[in-house]
């Protein structure tokens, strides 16, 4: 299962720059192309468009990356994958990262509820660990708390079967005592103790 934010097209793929206006001299079908220099001189300025686009691409490029960072961190061993970004480029010719995920292990641990809701709650943990957790995000830590949960009721099945076993175990030693008590207390009533009455039928043979 994957803990990701969505890919998000900030621009068009392919960036181009407004063509620069010919000198009133040159005719319109003699403009000339635009240039590396021409591009890069446009990048500087901070009101042009190419500049707004950048900044916006170097920002969302930011949030993405610290967003799936945050996934894997906490995820820990029961990631499955490194960071997985898609890319745009940028005006400036650059790569930025506009989407992500990260790859996380979601199975049960098979006869071990205690670990499986530990894990659990490392996997709801992890998918609610960005600042902003996207909807899938929200959907994985969901899932998780539904698996912890089902494991806690596993545990608790497992308790009351000890508990029922311990009870049935004790039950024999249990009776025989109250039947003791009952006949010290027959005896006592009789004026003979428990101690005296072997001895009684033993003088009843003399």
């Amino acid at each position: 299962m994957e803990i990701s934010i969505p890919t998000t097209s900030l621009f068009p793929a392919t960036q181009s720059v407004e063509p620069i206006k010919p000198d009133k001299k040159q005719e319109d079908n003699s403009r000339p192309a635009v240039t590396a220099a021409d591009k890069k001189a446009a990048l500087k300025e901070s009101n042009s468009k190419e500049s707004r686009e950048l900044r916006s691409l170097q920002a969302r490029d930011r949030e993405v990356r610290a967003h799936e960072q945050a996934h894997l961190s906490v995820a820990g061993r029961y990631a499955t994958s490194g960071t997985n970004l898609d890319y745009q480029r940028g005006p400036d010719g650059q790569l930025y990262a506009v989407g992500g995920d990260v790859k996380i292990d979601t199975s049960v641990i098979p006869g071990d509820p205690k670990a499986t809701e530990l894990k659990a709650e490392t996997i709801r943990r992890a998918a609610l660990a960005p600042a902003n957790p996207s909807a899938q995000d929200r959907k994985v830590a969901s899932q998780a708390s539904s698996m912890a949960a089902e494991a806690r009721a596993e545990l608790f099945e497992q308790s009351m079967a000890l508990k029922s076993e311990q009870l049935n175990e004790n039950r024999t030693p249990d009776s025989n005592n109250e039947r003791s008590n009952q006949l010290n207390e027959r005896l006592a009533r009789s004026g003979a103790t428990p101690t005296q009455a072997p001895q009684e039928r033993i003088d009843t043979y003399i």
